[in-house]
């Protein structure tokens, strides 16, 4: 089943999944699983690639993908209103492999007595299985750093002895990876190259002031005894409640502009919708599937080409820090987008063109360089819209400098392509690496370099290049 098919099938039935006509105990059934662009990345390493790429780069500067409710995963998708609880497709593990370097946990005793994961009334797995992938992860991947945000679930009840022995196991499992030095303002201003610390851990205020065994287990104790901070502290994170997109984006730019400069507390703003019910209207629309109760829907709509993606490249040069996202499998360029934004090769398209088949290419280049943020990435969320095309699919050719590099790429598009090119990103696609001192003249044709313009293949942009001791200049020949 192709990846087209398969997001028209989702779209096709989500009013019905949605509809409490049909689905009145929403059940878990029919979670898209498919991004609404093609993009792919293994994002295991960013950071251990970002401090060979950028050294200087101090903790409080770096853009950094979350998750929210990163463990519903867990969740039973046959249990009553799972898919109301439901916020990430995937485990801990592939959230982090993903590029997710924030998580944050809802926990709170089952009624077994066990530290178990929640999201209001629905209980998932256990939090030591979390644990136990975050672990996984940071061996696999050593010089990574997670910011792990636990919250004891409101309205549930968690054990005070139950606290105290998750105390004890976060230092534990963690050891030596655990920052547990009390001054964010230390932690925030090293470089990511002088980490020598894999995960920060900041916990909700309802987590403490409790006695047990005759020990005040204040902020001020946890804190001394275990180094586990306290998230109201540590990082200012506004929850919105809104499920109007346009509204989320004003707020987030709000929150950013006023607070993204005061450098001593992490920054986390949550791009989440929050489905609700405000009237008659809504609960007749939620019977029908014109509303839903289900966080995937209105992800799948957050996360259209022209909303989310498109909002934050318009914003990227906001000093944005954590982004907290739902179902982050169904947005893998944005997040490949965001990481970018942390690495330092300049990056200048020097030519850019579209083919559509027959005839000649359309010269692009002052679209594609407008698309370039921060001087590092071009970043392409919709090419018909962005190149204004009319037409859906084709070949993009891109001659553009990296850093001292001079480069070439083809990419195959349709309407679900995102196109990505910087120094940590690069889609897939015919890649041809410029030799300026072997080669100072050339005809770029199909994938390869040939010598005159006799010999390029009949399809596709046809690129002639001149190279100077200081610049290579590009011209369309067809």
């Amino acid at each position: 089943m192709s990846s087209k098919f398969q997001r028209q099938l989702y779209d096709g039935t989500d009013c019905l999944a949605s509809a409490l006509m049909l689905n009145c105990c929403q059940f878990g059934c029919f979670i898209r699983n498919v991004p609404t662009a093609e993009y792919s990345m293994d994002n295991s390493d960013w950071m251990s690639q970002l401090r060979k790429a950028n050294p200087s780069i101090q903790l409080r500067d770096v853009v950094i993908p979350g998750t929210h409710d990163s463990a519903t995963f867990t969740f039973s998708k046959t249990k009553l209103f799972s898919a109301a609880g439901l916020t990430q497709n995937v485990d801990i593990y592939q959230q982090l492999s993903r590029g997710a370097r924030y998580l944050d946990v809802r926990v709170a005793s089952s009624p077994s007595g066990e530290t178990t994961v929640y999201h209001g009334f629905l209980q998932g797995g256990k939090f030591s299985d979390v644990l136990s992938q975050i672990t996984r992860f940071l061996e696999e991947n050593p010089q990574e750093f997670i910011v792990l945000d636990i919250v004891q679930e409101y309205g549930r009840t968690f054990h005070e002895d139950k606290r105290v022995e998750m105390f004890h196991n976060l230092v534990k499992t963690f050891g030596d990876k655990l920052w547990k030095k009390n001054d964010r303002n230390e932690l925030l201003a090293t470089k990511l190259v002088d980490l020598d610390k894999q995960v920060v851990i900041v916990m909700n205020n309802r987590i403490y002031n409790f006695e047990h065994e005759g020990v005040q287990y204040t902020e001020k104790h946890v804190d001394q005894e275990f180094g586990l901070f306290s998230a109201q502290r540590w990082m200012r994170s506004k929850w919105h409640n809104t499920r109007d997109i346009p509204q989320l984006f004003e707020w987030n730019v709000d929150e950013v502009k006023k607070y993204g400069t005061q450098r001593d507390t992490f920054l986390n703003n949550q791009f989440v919708l929050t489905p609700g019910v405000g009237g008659v209207n809504d609960v007749l629309n939620l019977l029908v599937g014109k509303l839903s109760l289900r966080p995937v829907s209105f992800a799948s709509k957050l996360y259209q080409q022209d909303q989310l993606d498109d909002f934050l490249r318009k914003q990227s040069d906001q000093p944005w820090n954590i982004i907290m996202l739902d179902y982050i499998d169904l947005a893998p360029a944005l997040i490949s987008f965001l990481i970018s934004l942390n690495f330092s090769k300049k990056l200048t398209v020097t030519k850019a063109a579209v083919h559509a088949g027959m005839g000649d290419s359309i010269d692009v280049t002052s679209l594609a360089q407008s698309f370039v943020k921060r001087g590092k990435v071009l970043y392409l969320t919709d090419i018909k819209k962005d190149f204004r095309l009319d037409f859906d699919e084709g070949k993009l050719t891109i001659a553009y400098k990296l850093g001292r590099d001079y480069r070439i790429l083809d990419v195959d598009f349709d309407e679900s392509t995102e196109i990505l090119v910087g120094e940590y990103s690069q889609n897939s696609g015919v890649l041809v690496h410029i030799d300026t001192e072997h080669k100072p003249k050339g005809v770029y044709s199909g994938g390869t370099i040939v010598e005159d313009k006799k010999a390029a293949a009949a399809n596709g942009t046809v690129l002639e290049y001149t190279a100077s001791a200081d610049d290579v200049q590009f011209s369309i020949v067809r």
